[in-house]
């Protein structure tokens, strides 16, 4: 029978750590942690098999607790195994910037190296057309200047003649050539 919630008379009872206490008429009671005989309930059929239910529940419990816990423990594997992938593909790609910035550093020194060599090619080129002008002052690609002649004056005129482009400050080989380029038969 189950116990009031007020006793209405002194009552003696027992518990496991602190032993038997009387609560006097009036009192609340303390809870199931209190007994009324020493040493606990009798235990009877009906806890036995109480008991076994719950022990064999447990045991289902633990068995489902340790199939989650193998299926946890194969999913930690395979997230460890494609975390240490991603990892050193990371570490791969960090190496390839690394390099990329390099490879962009030495493409932009030698960019600078080629642009300031390009330019002094051009300067010395420039120079040197400068100093052959000097040499060459009919235009002619050849050393030497024109000089007025009988033949040179000849050739002017064919070429004045024919309407031919040249120009006159060039030598009688460089005229005789475009003379004879005039007056080839076109194919």
């Amino acid at each position: 029978m189950a116990r009031q919630l007020i006793f209405s008379t002194d009552t003696t009872l027992y518990h496991a750590t602190e032993g038997a206490r009387t609560f006097p008429a009036g009192e609340q009671d303390p809870g199931g942690a209190w007994m009324d005989r020493p040493g606990g309930e009798q235990i009877g059929k009906a806890s036995v098999a109480q008991a076994a239910k719950d022990l064999i529940e447990a045991e289902n419990r633990v068995d489902a607790l340790s199939t989650q816990l193998e299926r946890n423990a194969h999913d930690i594997a395979t997230l460890s195994a494609e975390r240490d992938e991603a990892v050193a593909k990371v570490e791969g790609l960090e190496q390839d910037v690394l390099n990329a910035r390099k490879d962009a550093d030495e493409a932009a020194t030698l960019a600078e190296t080629l642009s300031a060599e390009r330019d002094r090619a051009v300067t010395e080129a420039t120079n040197l057309r400068a100093k052959l002008a000097d040499f060459d002052p009919d235009g002619d690609e050849i050393p030497g200047g024109s000089t007025a002649s009988p033949e040179k004056d000849e050739l002017i005129a064919q070429l004045t003649e024919l309407k031919a482009t040249f120009d006159k400050r060039w030598g009688v080989a460089k005229l005789r050539a475009a003379l004879d380029a005039a007056t080839a038969p076109k194919a």
